[in-house]
């Protein structure tokens, strides 16, 4: 399986329906969530998901309660979470 690396505007673009990307994105969401990609997320980009799903103009409007739901059940327990060093954060600076 290929490990493929999610990118906050991947993953809000694939879980947002409103959004002008969501249907390429979705399809990529959905290869993770069937097998055929292992998806990751950084965990600092947990936070980053959270703001812009609650924070750009989307109508309908994303909730925060909405965005959290989406977090824990769509990327929670479906991506691979993966925690940086402060040393892999000044190296990729």
């Amino acid at each position: 399986m290929v490990k493929v690396y999610f990118d906050t505007n991947v993953v809000v673009a694939g879980h947002v329906e409103s959004h002008s990307q969501h249907q390429p994105a979705f399809k990529v969401v959905l290869d993770a969530y069937a097998g055929p990609l292992s998806g990751v997320v950084l965990a600092h980009g947990l936070a980053e998901i959270y703001s812009v799903m609650t924070r750009t103009p989307f109508q309908p409007r994303v909730s925060p309660r909405e965005a959290w739901q989406m977090l824990k059940d769509n990327v929670l327990d479906r991506f691979e979470i993966v925690p940086l060093t402060t040393a892999e954060h000044g190296d990729a600076i």
